[in-house]
C-alpha cells in the first residue's frame, strides 16, 4: 500500500498522500499494477454512504470523507487511466466513483462542501498561519472531481453522465466564486494554499530557498521529503519528536510539475497512455536548461530545453510508433525553425502567458530539435 511514512509506528495507507503523489509516481516508475491492487483496497474501504475512507486498507479506522483525502477515489483511477491508457480501471471503479459523487451532492445541497461532513485535515501541518477555510479546499476538490468524472464518463461512452458532471462542475464552480471570491478578485483567505488553487506560481515556489521550501530541506542535508515544511529550521531546531517525519513522500508531488510543465511531457486532452504526447515546455525562473525523460507504456519520451542569450532551443525524442505535437513558446513564434530549417505548422497563443505565442510542429518518431527567440 502507499504508506505515508515507513519509519514511525503508523504506516497507514493515507489516501490523500497517495492521490497527490500518484501522477509523479507514474512518471517515476511503472506503478500500474501497484495502484490497480490498491484501488481494490480503496473500494473495499468505501462506506455504505458512498464516502471514501481516509485510509485504505481501512482496518479499524472509521474516518471517511475528508477533503483532499477521500477524493482519491476519483483522482487515482483517473490518473492511472490517463498515464497508462487502461480503460479497465475506470470500468472497475465506476460504481464506487458514482456513489461518492452522489454522496457529495446529497450532503451538500447548497453546493459548498461543508467541513462538518467528515474529517478536515485541510492545509495539513502548515507552518505558521493556518486560516485557509476548510470549505474552500473542500469545494475546490469537489469541482475537480466533477471535471474528472465528466472526462471519465466521456471515455466510457456515457454522454449523458458526462453532460451532467460538466453541469455540476459549473454549478460548484459558481458556488465557489460566490462563497469565497470577492468583487475585487481576492479570495476569502490570503494563504498560498487558497491562491494556488487558482493561480500558477510554481517556478517561484520551486526556486525559493528560505523556509518553507523544498530547497530549504535540500540545502540543510535532506535526502528525503519531510512531512512538515518546518520539520527543522535554523531558528527553532526540530519540531515535536512524536509528529515529525523526515521520510514522507507527499511533497514529492512537485515531480509531476517538473515532468509536465518544466519539461513539457504531457498529453493531448481526451487521450491517455501517451498515444499522442503534447510536448509543451514552460521555461522560466533563473534556470538556463532542463532535460529529462519518461519511460511511458509506449517507450521512452525525452525532452530538454536550453537558453543561451536570447535564444531558446528544445530537443525531443519519441519512440517508434509515437507521433507528437510540439508547442514551443517564443517571442517571435513564426520564426521558430526545426533542425532542417522548416517553419511551424501554425502559430497560436501560448496557454497561460499573455502576449506570448507558441510555434506548433507535428512530428514523427525520432529526435527533433527546434530553435527560436527566448520568450522571457
Amino acid at each position: 500500500m502507499p504508506t505515508d511514512c515507513p519509519q514511525r509506528d503508523e504506516r497507514l495507507g493515507w489516501v490523500g498522500d497517495a492521490q497527490v503523489f500518484a501522477r509523479t509516481a507514474c512518471y517515476n516508475r511503472d506503478v500500474a499494477a501497484f495502484f490497480g491492487k490498491w484501488l481494490v483496497d480503496v473500494a473495499d474501504a468505501q462506506h455504505p454512504s458512498g464516502a471514501f475512507s481516509d485510509i485504505a486498507p481501512r482496518a479499524s479506522v472509521p474516518w471517511a470523507g475528508a477533503p483532499g483525502w477521500a477524493d482519491a477515489g476519483v483522482i487515482v483511477p483517473w490518473t492511472v487511466w490517463k498515464m497508462y491508457g487502461d480503460r479497465g480501471v475506470l470500468e472497475r471503479h465506476l460504481d464506487q466513483m458514482t456513489a461518492w459523487m452522489d454522496y457529495l451532492e446529497r450532503v451538500n445541497p447548497d453546493l459548498v462542501r461543508s467541513r462538518e461532513l467528515g474529517n478536515s485535515y485541510n492545509d495539513w501541518l502548515t507552518p505558521g498561519r493556518d486560516d485557509t477555510p476548510p470549505e474552500l479546499v473542500a469545494t475546490a476538490y469537489w469541482a475537480y472531481d466533477a471535471a474528472l468524472m465528466a472526462e471519465i464518463a466521456e471515455v466510457l461512452g456515457r454522454a449523458d453522465d458526462a453532460a451532467g458532471y460538466r453541469a455540476l462542475w459549473a454549478k460548484v464552480g459558481a458556488a465557489f466564486g460566490e462563497e469565497f471570491l470577492s468583487a475585487d478578485g481576492r479570495l476569502a483567505s490570503g494563504t498560498q494554499t487558497a491562491y494556488v488553487l487558482g493561480l500558477h506560481v510554481a517556478y517561484r515556489l520551486l526556486e525559493q530557498d528560505t523556509a518553507p521550501s523544498w530547497r530549504y530541506m535540500v540545502e540543510h542535508g535532506a535526502t528525503t521529503m519531510w512531512e512538515r515544511w518546518d520539520g527543522w529550521t535554523a531558528e527553532h531546531g526540530f519540531q515535536s519528536a512524536w509528529m515529525n517525519s523526515f521520510n514522507h513522500y507527499a511533497f514529492g508531488s512537485v515531480g509531476d510539475w517538473l515532468y509536465r510543465f518544466m519539461l513539457g511531457i504531457d498529453q493531448a486532452p481526451g487521450t491517455a497512455g501517451f498515444s499522442h504526447p503534447v510536448l509543451r515546455p514552460h521555461p522560466g525562473g533563473s534556470l538556463s536548461y532542463a532535460r529529462g525523460s519518461y519511460a511511458s507504456a509506449r517507450g521512452t519520451i525525452s525532452a530538454g530545453w536550453e537558453r543561451s542569450g536570447d535564444r531558446l532551443s528544445y530537443r525531443v525524442g519519441l519512440p517508434a510508433g509515437v507521433t507528437a505535437t510540439v508547442c514551443l513558446p517564443a517571442a517571435a513564434a513564426a520564426e521558430v525553425r526545426d533542425a532542417a530549417g522548416r517553419p511551424p505548422a501554425s502559430v497560436r497563443p501560448f496557454p497561460g502567458a499573455d502576449g506570448v505565442d507558441e510555434a506548433v510542429f507535428h512530428v514523427e518518431p525520432g529526435t527533433h530539435e527546434f530553435t527560436g527567440l527566448w520568450p522571457g
